[in-house]
């Protein structure tokens, strides 16, 4: 059995807008109903390097899989030519354990959200209401304050 690794560009390709957003529904009705195995964050800070790391991960109960986020942010690395930001996705097999594939961020989304997380969201939430038919041109959180 062989590791799944993508990068950004192939899960877009893969999935779209409109198939995010019926995931992360599903994931949070999951979540209100009390079907998510869901462990506290882990942060790590790393004030030598001007950095942190913070791991997260989740299991839908039923899921064939479950999955392990890294998401790190090194504030001095501009000064050196690197982006901020990076992270990877880790799924694994939720009956053995093993992985079964690895997602690797594109940086442009964490540099991004770093620059101005408000217009990050903004343009998130607007993309996913392109996605249905009649919605408004601009997402409700356009002008939602500090």
């Amino acid at each position: 059995m062989g590791i799944l690794v993508l990068g950004e560009s192939d899960l877009r390709r893969l999935a779209g807008p409109a198939e995010a957003l019926q995931a992360v529904r599903a994931g949070f009705l999951a979540l209100a109903h009390r079907r998510v195995a869901l462990p506290g964050v882990l942060h790590l800070d790393l004030p030598h390097a001007r950095g942190e790391v913070h791991v997260k991960g989740a299991h839908i109960l039923g899921s064939p899989f479950f999955s392990i986020k890294e998401a790190g942010g090194f504030w001095g690395n501009p000064e050196r030519g690197l982006p901020v930001g990076s992270g990877l996705v880790l799924v694994f097999d939720a009956q053995t354990g093993l992985p079964r594939a690895f997602f690797f961020n594109d940086t442009e989304i964490t540099e991004k959200v770093l620059k101005d997380p408000r217009a990050a969201v903004n343009a998130v939430v607007t993309e996913m209401y392109k996605q249905f038919p009649g919605a408004p041109a601009a997402a409700p959180a356009t002008g939602t304050g500090s």
